[in-house]
């Protein structure tokens, strides 16, 4: 099984990869559009999707910190529906992604990177994410879609 996980922003995507041979996820990119110009994010994921034998979707659902559905939650449903139009027609599941940016960025600085240098990698890392939480509970059989 090959696993791509998404992290869905207004004007960026980011992207990390897993297969069955290794447990965690690898950034694969962030992808940049314009804001709200989810039709070329969505061809750029059918692309990847192509190209990498993808067979399973993960894309992170920003929930409130309360649970509840955020303005966000909205977008990606759209997002959803939008890959669905477009025939990407795989198993896609979501995951509460609150506080994966906050974690990408300690770990990026952490790492040493300078704010500047943050912009155009925390989405990805962000994605890598998204997609372990996806991998270690499906390891654990807890998945929902």
């Amino acid at each position: 099984m090959r696993v791509i996980g998404l992290d869905l922003g207004s004007k960026t995507l980011g992207v990390a990869i897993a297969s069955d041979e290794v447990s965690f996820a690898r950034a694969y990119a962030n992808l940049n559009f314009r804001r709200g110009d989810y039709k070329f994010a969505v061809n750029a994921v059918k692309n990847i999707v192509d190209k990498e034998e993808i067979d399973t979707i993960v894309i992170g659902y920003p929930l409130n910190m309360n649970g509840t559905p955020s303005e966000g939650t909205r977008t990606v449903d759209e997002f959803i529906e939008l890959m669905k139009q477009e025939g990407i027609d795989l198993p896609i599941f979501k995951i509460d992604e609150r506080m994966t940016t906050i974690i990408a960025q300690q770990e990026l600085h952490a790492s040493n990177y300078h704010l500047k240098n943050m912009k155009g990698k925390i989405d990805m890392v962000a994605a890598t994410k998204i997609l372990d939480t996806f991998l270690e509970r499906k390891k654990n059989h807890v998945l929902k879609r």
